[in-house]
């Protein structure tokens, strides 16, 4: 199985990910491998990056220009088209 996972968008182009970034993503990364379906490691992968201040989702979420924390997110089963 293969695992993407990216830490989140709206970040300068010159910031580069710290330490603590790189280290979630690879917790992500793991809990994501440990799972035996596809769907199961995406929700795995996706629970450690909420749940990390360091990372821009969920706990970690910036800001919008209006100074609102505005968040949205969607599964879809590529198998169903459910989402």
């Amino acid at each position: 199985m293969v695992i993407v996972v990216h830490g989140g968008a709206g970040v300068r182009r010159d910031d580069k990910p710290g330490e603590q970034q790189l280290a979630v993503l690879e917790r992500a990364l793991e809990a994501g491998h440990a799972e035996k379906t596809a769907l199961d490691a995406v929700v795995a992968a996706l629970v450690v990056l909420e749940d990390s201040p360091q990372i821009n989702a969920g706990r970690g979420t910036s800001y919008n220009p209006d100074g609102e924390n505005q968040m949205d997110s969607a599964m879809m089963d590529g198998a169903t088209l459910r989402a």
